[in-house]
């Protein structure tokens, strides 16, 4: 009997789970879930009720720090001394990674909190200088952030220089340097942005009214040229004009008391003779027949002849410039423009400017002569001194020094054998004698390339006298020189040339000895 009631309610307990569960199925069959969705579902609710529980509103062991509402943090940079806000705000500098925006916001914030302590009784005359310093410089940043935004900017123009005038005859001598400069540096913006023949006899009254604003500091006579500089890049016009405000201004700077000005002003001297022309890519564009390249040439040697004081740095990029042409086979252009070179070079005053500019014609005249003559590649490599094998039809010499520009070419190097098949031995040889942690660094240098020893680099460098590195010198299976100067890209190109040539060569000489049978 009890059995039976057990089994019975047992039974029951069974049919209410069913119904229950089948209730569930109705209930969630409008959402397609199952019943445990729904359960899984609750259960990461309840969980989530319990995170933002905990971070809203359960303490922190060990910590009753509350966060500061904005007027709190107003109050207690209000409670900072003048001294101390005021050092707060000079060691400021804009971040460099800020839109100009933002770096315009923060110096008006600035100018609203010196205002504030502008009003302050009490201020000692040391403080209301450092106010007028930080007025100075915030409104220049403005200023120049604007301007190198290219951000109209005439009110805050106007503004900085009604304010730097009224204090040029300031008893604080950094103030009063500071008020100079910038009145020398409004109107070389707005002689730079428009100019015409107002704006330079302003530009030339700030100058030389105010020498003293930038003939103390070398980085404010730098910024000076940075904007006549710019200004030069602005088109015929703009440039025409440009070159009136470097004569006034290379003028001026010879005037200052300071070697390291004097240099800024030969530095300006140099661009005003050669801006026009990119000497930095001339050589490239010639290896590569640029028509750019020959036109910046001829207008540089122009140049050149017009002021033959240019810096040693100017002749010498010219002169290396010239031996580009070698790389595209024109060795007479080349032995033209060597004795353009040489003649020119003659006229210079016995100095020892003079005397380097010569050993370096003489090195490129042998260089230019050993076009299709031998040259011996046997030797050891730097590493196990065993002897250079070279099992290609071409050789390449890759005369190094340890500079930057040498290790990119090795590297490069290095790439392209990866990338390709090489059909010629690249040797690398070092101006210098390796030292074994040298040798160890050359990871980039794959093992199929020889490092020369110091015995064979030295022996190569005899034989061809390199001066600028990297330099690259072809040679065919006969060992003769094929080429010089070459860039890497070029080499390819130059072998396929050279197979060409011995082609047609070849293929001309047999129809020459087949003509006589014909004949018969």
């Amino acid at each position: 009997m009890l059995n039976s009631k057990n089994t019975s309610s047992q039974k029951k307990r069974r049919k209410r789970k069913r119904k229950l569960k089948h209730r569930m199925e109705q209930a969630t069959v409008g959402f397609g879930l199952s019943p445990m969705k729904v359960f899984l579902s609750l259960l990461l609710l309840v969980a989530l009720g319990g995170l933002i529980y905990y971070v809203v509103f359960a303490k922190v062991p060990g910590s009753e720090t509350v966060a500061k509402s904005p007027s709190e943090m107003k109050l207690q940079k209000t409670e900072l001394t003048v001294d101390q806000r005021l050092s707060r705000m000079s060691s400021f500098k804009p971040s460099s990674d800020k839109s100009f925006l933002a770096t315009i916001d923060e110096m008006v914030d600035f100018e609203n909190e010196l205002e504030i302590l502008e009003s302050k009784p009490g201020l000692t005359e040391q403080q209301k200088s450092k106010i007028e310093l930080l007025h100075v410089r915030n409104q220049s940043i403005i200023v120049m952030t604007m301007v190198r935004n290219k951000v109209d900017c005439e009110t805050e123009k106007a503004k900085l220089f009604r304010y730097c005038t009224q204090r040029i005859d300031s008893t604080d001598e950094q103030l009063k340097e500071n008020s100079r400069y910038w009145l020398c540096i409004i109107p070389t913006i707005e002689f730079a942005e428009n100019p015409s023949d107002e704006t330079y006899r302003e530009f030339a009254a700030a100058l030389t009214s105010y020498p003293d604003g930038y003939l103390k500091s070398p980085v404010s006579a730098a910024v000076l040229c940075e904007l006549l500089v710019e200004m030069s890049k602005g088109g015929s016009f703009k440039k025409e004009f440009a070159r009136k405000g470097y004569s006034l201004l290379i003028e001026q700077l010879a005037k200052s008391e300071l070697k390291s000005i004097h240099d800024i002003g030969n530095k300006m001297q140099e661009y005003a003779n050669f801006g026009e022309y990119d000497l930095k890519t001339l050589g490239d564009r010639l290896r590569w027949s640029n028509p750019s390249g020959k036109r910046d040439l001829t207008g540089a040697f122009e140049s050149l002849v017009a002021n033959p004081n240019a810096r040693t740095q100017t002749w010498v990029t010219l002169i290396r410039a010239y031996e580009n042409l070698l790389s595209t086979d024109k060795i007479e252009e080349t032995g033209a423009a060597w004795k353009k070179m040489w003649d020119l070079s003659s006229a210079l005053p016995a100095t020892k400017k003079k005397k380097l500019i010569q050993d370096i014609l003489d090195r490129q005249r042998t260089r230019a002569m050993s076009i299709g003559s031998p040259f011996d590649i046997s030797g050891t490599t730097a590493a196990d001194e065993k002897d250079i094998v070279n099992n290609k039809e071409f050789t390449t010499i890759v005369f190094c020094d340890k500079s930057k520009g040498s290790m990119n070419a090795l590297f490069n190097l290095g790439k392209t054998i990866k990338e390709q098949q090489l059909n010629y031995l690249p040797i690398v040889a070092f101006e210098n004698e390796l030292t074994k942690k040298d040798i160890a660094s050359l990871h980039m240098v794959p093992e199929s390339v020889a490092i020369a020893s110091h015995k064979t680099a030295k022996k190569y460098f005899e034989a061809f006298p390199v001066d600028f590195f990297p330099y690259l010198l072809l040679i065919d299976k006969e060992g003769n020189v094929i080429s010089a100067n070459l860039g890497f890209d070029q080499v390819p190109n130059r072998i396929a040339a050279v197979k060409s040539a011995q082609r047609r060569k070849r293929a001309a000489m047999e129809a020459e000895s087949e003509t006589p049978a014909l004949q018969k």
